[in-house]
């Protein structure tokens, strides 16, 4: 039986090896308008805060750094502001983070779901379709896309409201610099454009009608001018299937 902490809905109010942990945060976005996002969700952990994307209506993707080691989450749902009225808190037997999952400074495998209560949908609700196992291999380069998140908007400026920036899918060569200690893998991609310290474990969705979650945002690996990175969803289409049996397109 599911372990459910608590649930509550109520409608009547409006790196570098070494480094400390990513927790990457939007900057140099733009002001989101609701339910532009409705996929979008924001997890607390404890002092710790990360994104998260509805999938299907008892399930969120988002990265397995955001779970690891915590007890529960609160999952706040269907608003652009940090926290709402909707929202779930589920034990971490509701975890399932990817079995061969490494910590710092590798975090490999960086790839988590959470298990929660039906989510009711509405205009502001909703989830994401995945790709298709047909995307796997590809690498989706020159792609437009979008990241969004509770994150900078300056080096120093935190917002209230949900945030975005478009970005540009980039190859993993044009990532990394010859001098950069980090390792890139097949099941990584990158944007040019930098999300900067908070928002580990939101998404990377295509501009593409219907829009596709491809990215579950990482981290990145030198300073907040620089490419941002982002588990390759395509290369786990697999194993969410397995753990949801979330139909995934051919």
């Amino acid at each position: 039986m599911m372990a459910i902490h608590h649930y509550y809905i109520d409608r009547t109010q409006g790196w570098k090896r070494g480094q400390k942990r990513p927790h990457t945060r939007i900057i140099n976005g733009y002001t989101a308008e609701e339910g532009d996002v409705p996929y979008i969700v924001r997890l607390t952990l404890g002092n710790a805060s990360c994104g998260g994307t509805i999938i299907g209506d008892t399930w969120i993707l988002t990265a397995a750094h955001c779970l690891s080691g915590k007890l529960y989450a609160t999952i706040y749902y269907g608003s652009n502001e940090k926290e709402s009225n909707i929202f779930h808190r589920v034990l971490f037997h509701n975890f399932i983070i990817h079995e061969l999952y490494e910590p710092l400074p590798n975090l490999r495998f960086d790839i988590a779901l959470v298990r929660t209560p039906r989510i009711e949908f509405s205009d502001t609700i909703s989830q994401i379709a995945l790709p298709a196992v047909s995307d796997r291999y590809d690498r989706m380069v020159d792609e437009r896309a979008k990241v969004c998140g509770w994150g900078l908007i300056s080096l120093t400026v935190i917002p209230e409201i949900l945030e975005c920036i478009d970005v540009r899918v980039i190859t993993n060569e044009e990532c990394f610099k010859p001098n950069n200690e980090a390792i890139i893998t097949d099941s990584l991609m990158c944007t040019g454009t930098a999300t900067c310290f908070g928002d580990s474990g939101g998404p990377l969705v295509t501009d593409s009608l219907p829009p596709k979650l491809i990215g579950i945002v990482k981290g990145h690996f030198e300073l907040c001018n620089a490419n941002s990175v982002f588990t390759r969803v395509t290369s786990f289409l697999e194993w969410i299937h397995g753990k949801t049996n979330i139909p995934i397109s051919e």
